[in-house]
């Protein structure tokens, strides 16, 4: 019997090795893939990382136009044939790389006798308002957004010979930007976008073009749906505006009320909303601010740092809700400072 139950625990034995052989390797296959999987990952980052990104050779942020003289154009030009095209050297806007095609003799979609076609090409991301140029013909102002790299432009562009200089034998083609912006994926994940310059300045300019306005009005729809959605304590925030020469100012309504300290809630107060408003420091400013048919003010308000001003505690929001479902939020605002200076007529400058 002792050599029996002795074989019976070596075969015991030997099945549950077997076993956990199996369940190594089925786990060892496991890894194996795994490690496969991160090691291509790893390889296409390496490549994304690696991979020589062009760069413009010069501080292309503020290029907005771009000439393309071709000299001896009799020869160069007027005897292509059609669907020949001319590539521009590649150039540089606001850091996306660019290039003009030009068909001196059309293509099969230029119908008209004569006519050049004209295209600018851009990578994905782009978009941007343009005017191409050849000789002293321009084109409409065109709105295009690049989906990939392609060019856009007109198979019927003008009459090429009345555009060469006789005296030069030659012909400019170019572009001028009018607006742009680009969106670049710079690693998996993260977009950048540059508005440029004009952006900056178009924000500066509000303050001057909304210099005479004193109310702003916001109006926000489905009131009902997105305060169900916001906790006590949070806000929805209005797009920048600039009135009565105040730039970069929000509105910040909390449709459920703002939780102030540790205090306890009060229970008259349920169901109130809360509203602020958030201006650079430096201002003082006369401001209303109402919620519907709500208001409250005015009152004096210093903004001496980039804290909100308002109150936790505005008033019932299901009050001022409208039948479709919006509520309009806004402030009327006196700056008295700007009326000063209205008043004194004169620019006083200090150094």
């Amino acid at each position: 019997m002792a050599l029996e139950d002795l074989a019976f625990q070596v075969d015991q034995l030997t099945y549950q090795l077997d076993e956990r052989s199996a369940q190594h390797s089925a786990q060892m296959k496991l890894i194996q893939a795994e490690v496969l999987q991160l090691k291509s990952k790893l390889r296409e980052q390496l490549q994304r990382l690696s991979k020589p990104r062009d760069a413009p050779p010069l501080d292309s942020t503020f290029v907005r136009k771009i000439e393309w003289t071709i000299n001896d154009a009799s020869k160069t030009l007027l005897t292509k044939e059609k669907n020949q095209a001319l590539w521009s050297g590649s150039f540089y806007i606001m850091g996306a790389k660019m290039q003009l095609e030009f068909f001196p003799t059309g293509r099969d979609s230029t119908w008209l006798p004569d006519f050049c076609a004209l295209f600018l090409w851009c990578p994905a991301g782009v978009r941007l308002t343009y005017r191409l140029r050849v000789g002293q013909h321009s084109a409409a102002p065109d709105t295009d957004e690049y989906q990939s790299r392609m060019g856009h432009g007109h198979s019927n562009f003008c009459h090429l010979r009345s555009q060469v200089d006789a005296k030069t034998d030659s012909v400019t083609v170019g572009v001028e930007i009018l607006d742009m912006s680009v969106l670049e994926d710079v690693s998996e994940g993260l977009r950048v976008a540059n508005r440029g310059p004009e952006a900056l300045v178009r924000r500066k300019v509000a303050s001057l073009i909304h210099r005479d306005k004193n109310t702003v009005e916001w109006t926000i729809a489905n009131i009902n749906k997105r305060a169900l959605e916001i906790p006590k304590g949070c806000s929805i925030c209005s797009p920048p505006f600039s009135i009565a020469g105040v730039p970069e100012i929000f509105l910040e309504l909390y449709p459920n009320g703002v939780q102030v300290g540790g205090q306890e809630e009060d229970p008259e107060k349920a169901g109130f909303c809360g509203l602020y408003l958030r201006c650079a420091a430096g201002h003082s400013l006369q401001v209303t601010l109402f919620v519907g048919n709500a208001k409250k003010g005015p009152i004096k308000t210093d903004f001496s740092n980039d804290s909100a001003k308002g109150l936790p505690a505005f008033c019932k929001l299901s009050e001022q809700i409208t039948a479709n479902n919006e509520v309009v939020v806004g402030v009327i605002v006196l700056n008295p400072t700007l009326e000063t200076e209205e008043k004194r007529g004169e620019m006083r400058l200090t150094s």
